[in-house]
């Protein structure tokens, strides 16, 4: 096993507007008021799973701060203040969460959930100091933050091959590769996983055919109560969000390979390969692959229904099913690539590999 020297597990979301990765960032925005008892705000830049690090230094002790929060905003000078707003004041929340101590400082930090759903986001905040020593509220300088997704801590290439059966191939049919993945170590926590770089490559007859497959992204997510997977054509990706309590089996990637010509049974090796990363350390990823043939598969992979988790419970398919299989395509199942049609709707598995993050 290598450990690539350049991996990130960096994602987006292109089906909400997306047009590049979003990297965790805090930018400051500029003063507020043209006073020298402006209070300073800092915060950290925002990683979906981490801690909203927000702090803020003054030279006035025990006044009152008050924090305001908006999406993004022109700035907008306040001539009677004085001072220039970087909140949107017609959008904004205003918190007061608590008050400066006797050297004018003051600090508190947010959890920030494991959703996929916030990568991207933009958020501006400035904060504001009350004392009965001022004269009036003064507001300090904007921050504009923009959550991202942390670095991977542990980054690991792996491979797994194995081989068809004897069935032979027919012409016309495709073959859904499929594999799946039981992350160990979390203990129920919050964790990302990401396997990219995908790729399946097959000797036929002599002839080495590569195969690229979807990259996908993993979120085990505390407020997630069931398990999704939907494919993100502009990105080629697969997004699965799993319950932070599942420990089971979970769908990791899958391609559909048309076969015009049809395929000789008995191709060897057929091999899997990707790189994992993580944003934990201290987890091992199981993994293994498998590949069933179909007469009729869509090239529109949200129409194929992949059932992401094992089981029935936290679900959106309740049955026996393995995770990979293609709920809405299983009359279709024949015999051949690592399967033997009938119920067998993912093929057999091939060995497990184990890739540990430490």
């Amino acid at each position: 096993m290598r450990v690539p020297t350049t991996l990130l597990c960096l994602v987006f979301l292109a089906a909400q507007g997306f047009a590049q990765i979003p990297s965790a960032s805090s930018v400051d925005l500029g003063p507020g008021c043209n006073d020298p008892n402006a209070p300073v705000l800092t915060v950290s830049a925002p990683e979906i799973g981490g801690m909203l690090n927000i702090s803020i230094s003054s030279p006035v002790p025990n006044a009152i701060v008050l924090l305001a929060v908006s999406g993004p905003a022109a700035p907008l000078y306040v001539q009677y203040l004085d001072c220039t707003l970087h909140v949107d004041p017609f959008a904004m929340t205003v918190h007061h969460p608590g008050v400066t101590d006797g050297s004018g400082n003051f600090s508190i930090s947010v959890p920030i959930a494991n959703n996929f759903s916030q990568l991207g986001d933009v958020i501006h905040l400035q904060a504001a100091l009350w004392s009965a020593s001022l004269p009036q509220d003064v507001i300090g300088n904007g921050v504009a933050i923009t959550v991202g997704l942390p670095p991977a801590p542990c980054t690991a290439s792996d491979a797994i091959g194995s081989n068809f059966n004897g069935t032979d191939i027919d012409p016309g049919s495709t073959i859904w590769f499929n594999n799946i993945v039981k992350v160990e170590g979390r203990g129920g926590a919050a964790a990302l996983v990401c396997f990219e770089n995908v790729s399946i490559s097959l000797n036929v007859d002599g002839t080495l055919l590569t195969v690229p497959a979807p990259d996908t992204y993993i979120a085990f997510d505390p407020t997630a109560t069931l398990a999704t997977t939907v494919f993100v054509p502009a990105v080629n990706a697969w997004f699965t969000t799993v319950p932070a309590s599942y420990s089971g089996n979970v769908f990791l990637s899958g391609v559909a390979l048309p076969v015009p010509n049809g395929l000789p049974g008995g191709i060897s090796p057929v091999t899997w390969s990707g790189d994992f990363s993580t944003n934990l350390n201290g987890l091992s990823m199981k993994w293994k692959w498998a590949a069933a043939v179909y007469t009729s598969f869509p090239t529109d992979y949200n129409a194929i229904g992949v059932k992401p988790i094992d089981g029935s419970s936290m679900n959106p398919y309740p049955n026996s099913h393995h995770a990979g299989t293609p709920e809405n395509y299983g009359s279709f199942v024949v015999g051949g690539a690592r399967g033997g049609g009938g119920s067998n709707f993912t093929g057999s598995y091939s060995g497990t590999s184990t890739v540990a993050c430490q």
